[in-house]
């Protein structure tokens, strides 16, 4: 019996490591490729803010410092942020935490 439940194991254990691995190998293939470095936001200057969870990319036109950004929506073929979603817009101003949807 516990021959068989080991064989058992070991032929499941390909189809588990690939149910396993498989989200993670698809997730880094769909994660869009970051803008060139010099369409990137800083402070006076307008350009891409990356979500760091989806890679998508969201503009802003006068970003403050240490700006970041997240997006629930989807990232189109070019990395932009596409279709319906929220953008969240989050930094610091004068010691308090800011936020804008």
């Amino acid at each position: 019996m516990m021959l068989t439940v080991m064989g058992f194991l070991v032929t499941l254990a390909p189809a588990i490591l690939l149910v396993v691995l498989l989200p993670t190998v698809a997730w880094d293939q769909t994660r869009p490729a970051p803008p060139p470095n010099d369409q990137l936001a800083a402070p006076g200057h307008p350009g891409w803010l990356v979500d760091a969870r989806s890679g998508c990319w969201v503009w802003i036109a006068n970003p403050p410092s240490g700006m970041v950004v997240t997006w629930s929506g989807t990232c189109g073929a070019d990395g932009r942020a596409a279709g319906h979603g929220v953008v969240e817009y989050r930094w610091e101003a004068q010691g308090q935490q800011k936020v804008d949807r």
